[in-house]
């Protein structure tokens, strides 16, 4: 039997599956991270060594899980940066598996970077007794994340404890830029990485576990300034500021890609062919289902959930790093060399840099290098804080793209792009069929009604259409009140802009005054003979529906189908 694990110590830590090719000596899971990889001896079984038997069991003594002499890790606690609550306005899937419980908090690095004593420890001259000690050292230190240190350095720490107080200040400085250039290594690698394929665990949970390292960098420089102890004037120095934007600009970029390939993952998952080809790779590889890792809960999903979670906390993830990084600036980063984002200074070269400008030429290598860095940043900070449209925001750019190849801008190619997308050829069917149905409700003014009917009449194309029937249209839908009051007069408009104004006259009246007596409705009634002459002689089809509405009591409410088949024989 081999002395040595046949699970490295990250995933041993995490209690997750260990594979690795025949020809590496590196897992992949490591190898997608840039960790370094490390096999540690097999533990010895039974009691560790250290524990007593009369040693108390209350909780306050309760050993740290898979915590041995043999196996020594150095844990931080949980960051900020994943205390999210996305998941309340978030559908349950019927695809969605059950939940998966396991007890140990340490997975995956998910919110806290778990790292053995090998990968931390460069130089490897420490026993374990040291070892423990350092490690509560590096948790409790106020600048914190100093688990990198060599063992020289511990040892410095150790002897010199009455140093004076800019060794102990250069050792801090040494300690914060190397955990810069360690992530900033590590992005690289996932660059890289995500160039060649990209996992829907694997690659986010290492996005996640920077994104958290570096919010707490930023956040421990805000607190503290770049140096420690605090100076009384904290200023932003040039390779921290460098080392930061160089992180900031990688995270940027692995935002964006995430995100464009978790809203492809949502866009495909409906057609036959996607559901195919995900079923084959699940058959094939079935450890690399979609999985969601938060402190002690695994909740393995669809991939469909999996992405629509995903593409929340990557969002989320993306606004807190932002906003630590704009916190950063506000209270850390000296006035000369702020580097608030949201201004450019438009000066010409020669104020900034004096004579040194006609050395240079036409302005400042420095200050144009920042500037495309600069223009590229917020370039991915508009693609990834976009809130409207984030699925088909760019549908268009393909032919923004062939027109700057080309040279040929015609805004046509774009407006048809659109038609063809948010166009609908039945629109005008469909107002008509509103026209038709529409009704005054007893709430609406008779100035609302008026603007509704507008509206919809010119949707329906309907301006153009005889004057009798928009009248009839119009006066079909008016409340009943108003309908009785217009059958009631004798002498009506026949165009509708004087239609409108009758309508309008009427309405101001109160019903109770306008409402005739018996011996009036008597007189009307002995007249209705001679109205119905001359109208007859004058308007015959018209006049005779307007006589029939005194007579009858009826107000023009036809069948509906009738009225359709109207309109639709005077439009064609």
């Amino acid at each position: 039997m081999s002395l040595m694990r046949s699970t490295c110590d990250r995933c041993y830590a995490a209690k997750t599956r260990c594979t690795k090719d025949a020809s590496s000596n590196q897992c992949h899971k490591c190898l997608r991270s840039g960790a370094v990889c490390n096999y540690s001896p097999r533990g010895h079984a039974g009691r560790p060594l250290g524990r007593g038997t009369g040693q108390s069991s209350s909780s306050s003594q309760r050993p740290t899980p898979a915590m041995s002499i043999d196996e020594p890790f150095i844990t931080q606690p949980p960051s900020a940066a994943y205390s999210l609550d996305l998941f309340s306005n978030l559908h349950s899937d019927e695809n969605t598996a059950a939940y998966l419980w396991d007890y140990q908090s340490l997975l995956d690095g998910y919110g806290q970077p778990y790292l053995p004593i090998d990968e931390a420890i460069h130089s490897g001259t420490i026993t374990a007794s040291t070892t423990s000690s350092d490690a509560a050292a590096d948790l409790f230190s106020p600048l914190g994340g100093s688990a990198h240190r060599s063992g020289s350095d511990t040892h410095h720490d150790v002897n010199s404890s009455s140093e004076a107080p800019s060794t102990a200040t250069s050792l801090k400085n040494e300690s914060l830029h190397r955990q810069l250039i360690v992530i900033h290594t590590k992005l690289i690698t996932l660059s890289e990485s995500l160039a060649v394929s990209f996992s829907m665990t694997g690659d986010i949970e290492v996005i996640y576990k920077l994104s958290a390292e570096m919010t707490e960098i930023l956040q421990r420089l805000k607190e503290n300034g770049p140096c420690y102890p605090p100076m009384p004037v904290a200023k932003c120095q040039g390779m921290t500021s460098l080392l930061i934007l160089g992180c900031y600009s990688y995270l940027l970029e692995a935002y964006e890609f995430t995100m464009e390939k978790l809203r492809h993952e949502l866009q495909d998952t409906g057609s036959p062919t996607a559901i195919l080809q995900q079923q084959q790779q699940q058959a094939a590889s079935p450890e690399e289902a979609p999985q969601i890792n938060i402190g002690g809960i695994r909740l393995q999903v669809s991939r469909k959930s999996a992405a629509e979670i995903h593409l929340q906390l990557v969002s989320q993830t993306a606004q807190n790093l932002r906003e630590s990084l704009g916190q950063f600036v506000k209270h850390t980063a000296a006035p000369r060399c702020s580097m608030d984002l949201d201004t450019v200074d438009e000066s010409p070269a020669t104020d900034r840099t004096g004579s040194r400008a006609r050395e240079t030429g036409r302005g400042d290598t420095i200050d144009i290098l920042t500037k495309m860095a600069q223009r590229e940043m917020r370039r991915r900070e508009d693609g990834i804080f976009q809130k409207q449209g984030e699925c088909a925001v760019r549908f268009y750019e393909r032919d923004i793209s062939a027109a700057r190849d080309s040279g040929i801008h015609d805004y046509n190619t774009i407006l048809d792009q659109l038609r063809r997308v948010y166009d609908n050829p039945n629109k005008t069917q469909e107002a008509e069929d509103r026209l038709l149905s529409i009704k005054q409700v007893p709430d609406d003014t008779l100035a609302a009604y008026i603007a509704k009917f507008e509206r919809v009449l010119y949707e329906a194309k309907g301006q153009d259409w005889p004057d009798v029937t928009k009248i009839s249209t119009f006066r079909k839908g008016l409340q009943s009140s108003l309908r009785t009051r217009l059958s009631q007069q004798l002498n009506l408009p026949r165009t509708y802009p004087e239609f409108i104004k009758i309508i309008q006259q009427l309405a101001g009246y109160s019903f109770a005054s306008s409402t005739p007596s018996s011996s009036s409705n008597n007189h009307s009634s002995s007249n209705n003979g001679k109205m119905d002459l001359s109208a007859n002689a004058i308007q015959p089809r018209y006049r005779d529906l307007e006589l029939e509405a005194m007579e009858t009591g009826n107000t023009y409410d036809y069948d509906f189908d009738t009225s359709k088949a109207t309109l639709r024989d005077l439009r064609d």
